[in-house]
């Protein structure tokens, strides 16, 4: 895992469910659910393994969708969120600077 630099996370709905993706060099992890709230979101996360979620060297990059505005702080170590003015509003949480990209994750669903 040490080549892992940058984790992509998003959903989509697919055949009546949501497909939580978690898309990088080295891993490719999902989660299949029914609903789309926080607890599926925290299922989804913790799923990772604690040495990728926990490493600084790793950025998790997503969408402003509001469960990863307010789970990802709480469970990885570096976390960008890709719309800013999503991003100004949650100041409080502490968020690396600066704008990732979804671009990869969004190509694979398409």
């Amino acid at each position: 895992m040490k080549d892992e630099t940058h984790v992509e996370v998003d959903e989509i709905w697919h055949k009546r469910r949501f497909v939580y993706f978690a898309i990088g060099r080295k891993i490719n992890n999902f989660k299949l659910s029914h609903d789309r709230d926080y607890r599926d979101v925290i299922k989804f996360l913790q799923g990772i393994p604690m040495e990728i979620r926990y490493s600084d060297r790793i950025t998790f990059v997503s969408d402003a969708y509001v469960n990863y505005l307010n789970l990802l702080p709480d469970y990885v170590e570096n976390c960008v969120i890709v719309n800013k003015k999503e991003l100004k509003k949650r100041k409080n949480k502490e968020l690396r600077k600066g704008l990732g990209e979804v671009n990869r994750i969004e190509r694979f669903f398409a």
